[in-house]
């Protein structure tokens, strides 16, 4: 794109240059078979004439550029574009949300059964009915990871499908616009 509004302004240039060139010399021999002496006020006129003419030129340049922008712009589709970051963002926000929560539930299990051990700990009357409690507690860890980890595979299974079907939606509003276009 910006290859071509280069070249456009180069041409766009060139054609201004040729066409300030041409009025210059057709002065200048208009002037002589006239026999007029250039002064102040033809100068003036002149130069009047070349600024008219490249306010002109600039505008038009301008307007020239503006149109190729808006022609680059609407095939570029931003909108869509825009929509599809939205929904990239909003795939990105449920699975942080699945995963602070399932860190929150397990960090809450282990806390519960740490809180257990402690509390069965103070009812332990010999060696046997602590290591008896320690197995429940790393019984009780053992769970709680597992379920946790189940979870985190849960979500990762997920992601890939999620990500498929965000890519099949935008891929197919693509056809629809390109269609409608």
């Amino acid at each position: 794109m910006l290859t071509a509004v280069i070249a456009q302004w180069e041409s766009a240039q060139k054609t201004a240059l040729d066409l300030a060139e041409k009025l210059a010399s057709e002065t200048h021999a208009s002037l002589q078979t006239a026999g007029v002496v250039p002064n102040a006020n033809v100068l003036k006129n002149l130069t009047k004439t070349a600024l008219n003419m490249s306010r002109h030129y600039a505008d038009a340049m301008q307007s020239a550029l503006d149109d190729g922008w808006r022609k680059q712009r609407d095939q570029l589709q931003l909108k869509g574009a825009a929509e599809s970051i939205k929904a990239l963002a909003e795939i990105h926000a449920d699975l942080a949300s699945r995963m602070t929560q399932g860190q929150t539930q397990h960090a809450s299990a282990l806390t519960s059964a740490m809180a257990q051990y402690f509390e069965g700990l103070e009812r332990c009357r010999n060696l046997q009915d602590v290591s008896m409690l320690a197995a429940k507690l790393l019984g009780d860890v053992h769970s709680q990871a597992s379920a946790y980890g189940a979870h985190l595979s849960s979500l990762a299974v997920g992601v890939p499908a999620a990500l498929v079907q965000w890519a099949e939606t935008q891929l197919d509003s693509d056809d629809d616009t390109a269609g409608a276009a």
